[in-house]
């Protein structure tokens, strides 16, 4: 699939079935451990963490106090409608989303600690 195909899928799929996966439980066979609980070992609370393909934004949501600001990028609208819904359900006030392609970056890296990364797109890890 080319990018457009992957917006148009994720646009999709969130369309019909959403992509809260809040109450999703997730086992990993291959990791021994918790990515996001990781990065909250090594941020501070002055940090700007960013998270591309964050999703419905569940992870960074989940560890928010961590940092001074975390925000989250996707580039499905999708995923973006149901991640600021989450937020706002969660009235975590240090956490923003926004719509935007991972490739295409519009942010400066002077004003971010630490990125994480959540994309399956063949070509990323």
């Amino acid at each position: 699939m080319n990018a457009l195909e992957y917006k148009d899928f994720y646009d999709n799929v969130g369309k019909r079935i959403g992509w809260d996966f809040s109450k999703m439980k997730c086992v990993s066979e291959a990791l021994p451990w918790d990515f996001y609980n990781e990065v909250t070992k090594v941020t501070k609370k002055s940090d700007l963490l960013l998270d591309i393909g964050t999703g419905g934004g569940e992870a960074i949501l989940s560890i928010a106090d961590a940092g001074l600001l975390l925000v989250g990028i996707d580039h499905s609208t999708g995923m973006m409608e149901t991640a600021t819904k989450n937020a706002a359900k969660s009235g975590i006030p240090n956490v923003r989303f926004l719509q935007m392609d991972a490739e295409q970056l519009d942010h400066s890296s002077k004003v971010t600690t630490h990125v994480t990364q959540n994309l399956t797109k063949k070509g990323y890890s």
